[in-house]
């Protein structure tokens, strides 16, 4: 998928999301499952919102998977929409500007210089 470039910080985001994933299960059935001490993978689709077509692949696709989706894209919020419907559990994939990088950010991105009342 073609998009803007992105800043480094949303690694962190999206490395704590998928460590959180697992803890934040909803059903006693998935609480037993993950206090087994089992190793558990969670797949998250991230970048959705710009391509409808590859969007809409990840989004029906079987199991549980979690869709993360950039707001301020085309697609973005019919593809969040078409997630949910299927049963995903949907992420906001939010943009943040790094500390050190001065380069374009992505449209919708939290930046360093905004006010509160922008934030």
């Amino acid at each position: 998928m073609s998009h803007p470039r992105r800043c480094r910080c949303c690694g962190f985001l999206i490395a704590y999301l998928v460590l959180l994933f697992p803890v934040a299960a909803s059903s006693s059935e998935d609480l037993q499952q993950a206090s087994t001490g089992r190793p558990r993978i969670a797949l998250i689709i991230d970048d959705l919102g710009y391509e409808y077509a590859a969007g809409r692949r990840a989004v029906t696709l079987p199991g549980p998977v979690a869709c993360a989706v950039l707001p301020a894209t085309p697609r973005g919020r019919q593809l969040a929409e078409l997630a949910a419907q299927n049963g995903k559990e949907v992420l906001l994939h939010l943009p943040l500007q790094a500390q050190n990088y001065t380069g374009a950010v992505e449209s919708g991105a939290l930046l360093l210089d905004m006010s509160r009342e922008q934030f």
